[in-house]
């Protein structure tokens, strides 16, 4: 098995903040295949 290097991990997390930022607000500026939830 592979195990995830810091580098990877904190790739996941910051793809995981962004995500929960998009979900919780909407799209972000220069983003237009994710709809807006205002």
């Amino acid at each position: 098995m592979i195990k995830p290097t810091p580098l990877i991990a904190m790739k996941v997390k910051e793809t995981g903040i962004i995500a929960l930022i998009i979900q919780r607000y909407g799209k972000p500026p220069g983003s237009p295949d994710v709809s807006p939830s205002a």
